[in-house]
């Protein structure tokens, strides 16, 4: 057969077995100092917006969008909850009442029957033990 051939470089080859790599190699260089030194001479990084002087942002000074809605949200729920109170109490917002002034009979005739009321409901207290 044909002998196979690699079409790209081939890789080094393996290291004998009598090399040797080189030991014991050191520098002289100071990298303590090299980076103090070079940390020195290093332009400043340049720093975006320094401070922003948040008043002169055109919206300053206004309230936020997010808060007005929050503030109608909470007053719809206050509304509802105060509806929801008022039926629950029964006092559902009818006609304003009117008034009608009593005659001078129709009011003695109210004060005795609450008077009459009255001594049978305290005969009956009294008539009660009490510890």
């Amino acid at each position: 057969g044909e002998r196979f051939i690699y079409s790209d470089r081939r890789k080094d080859t393996v290291p004998s077995k009598s090399d040797r790599p080189i030991m014991g190699i050191t520098t002289t260089k100071n990298f303590v100092t090299a980076n103090a030194v070079e940390a020195i001479l290093q332009a400043p990084k340049p720093t975006g917006n320094m401070e922003l002087n948040y008043m002169k942002k055109e919206d300053f000074g206004k309230i936020p969008a997010y808060l007005s809605q929050v503030k109608e949200e909470i007053q719809r729920e206050n509304q509802m909850i105060d509806r929801y109170v008022k039926e629950q109490m029964g006092e559902v917002e009818e006609a304003p009442e009117v008034y009608e002034e009593f005659t001078e009979y129709e009011r003695q005739e109210l004060v005795d029957a609450l008077k009459a009321k009255w001594d049978s409901v305290n005969a009956q207290y009294q008539k009660i033990t009490h510890l």
